[in-house]
C-alpha cells in the first residue's frame, strides 16, 4: 500500500539534455504523531433569542430549546434537593430530524461553576442513567415516561443528548421534566424560574470527535479495515508530524473507509509547518504558523476499501509536519461526519541525490558513445 513510486525525471547537465526516473518515497509511518482536529472549534453553540434553553423548563409546549451544538448539547439545571425517579420529554414544533434520539443524565450537588454555552466540566458529576430515546413523531407531544433507577439525591442535574433522530446541526426539544416518582408520579421537580444554562460537551458546534476504535492512527497502519472518522464532517481533518524528519512532499493519496460514500473527503487543504508542533489537545484547532501547500478537489471511488488516485501537486518546501483539512464531503446533506481508510504522502529525493542520478546517467551515456 505504501509502496515507492519511479517518477520522470528530467535535466540538463554539461549541455546534455537528460531523462531518467527517481522514486517518490513515503513520508508517513505508523507510529507517527497524529491528532485529529477541526477547524471549526471554538465557535460555540448559539439558540435563537426566542427559543433559549429557558423555554425547555417553562411547561409550555408552544416554545422551545433550540441549539445549534448538534449532539452532546443539552443543559444544567438546579432545582435543589431532589431525587429524580423519571423523566418525560415533550417535541417541539418542527423537523423530527432535531429531535434527541440519546440522552445521559447526571447529577451533582457541587456548586455550579460551567458557564454557558460551555462544555458542562466544571464541576464533578455522577452519571445516573441513560439510553435510547423514541419521541413521538407528533410534534408538541409527550413522550413515554422514562423510569430512572436512583436512589441518590442531587441538586443539580446535566441532561445530554449524544445523537438526534436525523441528519442535522440542530437539536431541539419543547419541554423536559424530572418526577420524583417512577411512571411520571410523586411532583414534578423541574419549574420555570430554576437557575439553567445550555451546554455542549464536545466543546462547541460542529467540533471534532471520532469514535475511540476510529481515531486518525488508524489512517497509517496499512490496513484498509480501519479507518479515521471525525463527527466534526466539513473542515476536520488531522495534524501529523513524521517521525522521520523534514520532508518535501509532492504527492498525496486517500483510500475510502468501509461504509457511506456520503462521508468520502471531496475536497482538501494541504499545509505545512517549520519547527514542528506544538504539544496539541485532541480535537483542538491546531493552531500554528501553517503555510498553505496546495487545495483541490478529490474524486475518490464510489468502491470501498480502495485507493483514489494520488494527487500530484508542485512544492519545493520542506515542513516538519503537515495539516490536512477537508474542506467537503462527497455529500453533506447525507452525511453525518467525514471518513477514510488510510492517508500517504509522497515525496522527492533531496535535490543533491537528483545531481548524483543526473552524473550517473551523463557518465554512463558518455562511456556508451566513447565505446560506439
Amino acid at each position: 500500500m505504501n509502496a515507492n513510486l519511479m517518477l520522470k525525471a528530467t535535466a540538463i547537465v554539461g549541455g546534455v539534455f537528460l531523462s531518467f526516473s527517481i522514486q517518490a518515497g513515503t513520508i508517513l509511518q505508523p507510529g507517527d504523531t497524529i491528532y485529529a482536529i477541526d477547524l471549526d472549534v471554538g465557535v460555540p453553540p448559539t439558540s435563537p433569542a426566542a427559543e433559549g434553553v429557558v423555554n425547555v423548563i417553562d411547561g409550555n409546549s408552544g416554545t422551545k430549546y433550540l441549539s445549534t451544538g448538534n449532539n452532546w448539547s443539552g443543559f444544567i439545571v438546579t432545582p435543589g434537593a431532589s431525587l429524580v425517579h423519571s423523566i418525560r420529554f415533550t417535541t417541539a414544533n418542527d423537523a423530527q430530524s432535531r429531535d434527541p434520539a440519546y440522552y445521559v443524565l447526571y447529577g451533582t450537588y457541587y456548586p455550579i461553576n460551567s458557564t454557558a454555552q460551555g462544555t458542562g466540566l466544571g464541576e464533578s458529576w455522577t452519571r445516573i442513567s441513560s439510553g435510547p430515546l423514541t419521541l413521538p413523531a407528533t410534534r408538541l407531544d409527550s413522550s413515554t415516561v422514562i423510569n430512572i433507577p436512583n436512589n441518590t439525591a442531587y441538586t443539580s442535574y446535566k441532561l445530554l443528548f449524544p445523537s438526534l433522530y436525523g441528519t442535522t446541526d440542530l437539536m431541539q426539544l419543547a419541554d423536559v421534566q424530572f418526577y420524583s416518582g417512577t411512571d411520571g408520579t410523586g411532583s414534578s421537580i423541574l419549574s420555570a424560574g430554576n437557575p439553567i444554562i445550555p451546554v455542549d460537551a464536545t466543546g462547541a458546534a460542529g467540533s471534532s470527535r471520532h469514535p475511540v476504535a476510529e481515531n486518525p492512527a488508524n489512517l497509517l497502519d496499512g490496513n484498509t479495515a480501519t479507518k479515521y472518522l471525525n463527527f466534526g464532517e466539513v473542515n476536520s481533518g488531522f495534524v501529523v508530524a513524521p517521525q522521520s524528519g523534514a520532508s518535501t512532499a509532492i504527492g498525496l493519496q486517500l483510500w475510502t473507509a468501509n461504509d457511506q460514500p456520503s462521508r468520502d473527503p471531496a475536497g482538501f487543504s494541504l499545509y505545512g509547518i517549520r519547527g514542528g508542533i506544538d504539544p496539541l489537545t485532541m480535537n483542538s484547532t491546531g493552531e500554528g504558523a501553517w503555510t498553505l501547500i496546495v487545495s483541490g478537489l478529490l474524486n475518490l471511488p464510489e468502491a470501498r476499501l480502495t485507493a483514489g488516485d494520488i494527487f500530484w501537486f508542485d512544492n519545493d518546501q520542506s515542513y516538519d509536519a503537515y495539516r490536512f483539512v477537508v474542506t467537503s464531503v462527497r455529500d453533506e446533506v447525507a452525511a453525518n461526519s467525514m471518513q477514510f481508510s488510510e492517508f500517504q504522502l509522497y515525496s522527492i529525493p533531496e535535490p543533491s541525490t537528483l545531481g548524483l542520478v543526473a552524473l550517473g546517467g551523463l557518465i554512463g551515456g558518455m562511456l556508451r558513445r566513447r565505446r560506439s
